[in-house]
């Protein structure tokens, strides 16, 4: 008898009926037929990658859509990774470091690098959930550490854009020298850094 035969449910998220009406649920999925999502945030990039390259999948025979989309995105935030730590090296290894605009750059650089580092692993378990280990430790690392991490990593981003942008304002309207005392920008990135993770650590620790 074909497993269609013996299949009568249907798995949601991507999941996968083997037989006898049991699904095979992705990451971050569980129940009989994988309605329960574990993602404590669920509406991420992340989040829409693995869905989409999931349902491609499951119409591709021989999965090379889903292998080639998951690729390519993972051959793009691997060129983000390289990219910033391209211009941390550069910011390190000239004057720009002794500036306000530098230290919200070096900052904004090293957060990219941990994001992307973040999604490039996430992106990689997309492929063959099959042979992804289901433990409890990867279920908590890929459900609820990653997905955050991705997430404040994105806004912290956004608040030191934020802050470098008002720094120019205040070097092109008031003349403000640009050499002046780096400690309101190391103030502002820490303070930034606090506010963002501790706003999702219930998150992280639920």
């Amino acid at each position: 008898m074909s497993d269609k035969m013996t299949c009568t449910i249907d798995c949601e998220n991507g999941g996968r009926c083997l037989f006898n009406n049991t699904c095979l649920c992705p990451p971050c999925y569980i129940g009989p037929s994988c309605d329960i999502s574990m993602n404590v945030i669920k509406f991420s990039l992340t989040y829409a990658m693995y869905y989409d390259s999931q349902r491609v999948s499951a119409t591709s025979k021989y999965n090379f859509i889903a292998f080639a989309y998951t690729f390519t995105i993972a051959l793009m935030v691997m060129v983000s990774i390289i990219n910033n730590l391209a211009c941390l090296q550069t910011f390190f290894l000239h004057d720009i470091r002794l500036t306000n605009c530098g230290i919200f750059q070096i900052f904004y650089c090293f957060m990219g690098v941990i994001t992307m580092i973040g999604m490039e692993i996430r992106t990689l378990t997309m492929l063959e959930f099959d042979h992804v280990i289901q433990a409890y430790s990867y279920r908590y690392i890929a459900c609820n550490i990653i997905p955050v991490l991705v997430i404040v990593g994105g806004d912290i981003c956004m608040w030191l854009s934020t802050l470098l942008a008002i720094e120019f304002v205040l070097l092109e309207c008031f003349n403000l020298s640009i050499y002046r005392t780096r400690r309101f920008s190391i103030l502002s990135s820490i303070i930034c850094f606090i506010i963002n993770i501790g706003s999702h650590l219930h998150e992280i620790i639920a």
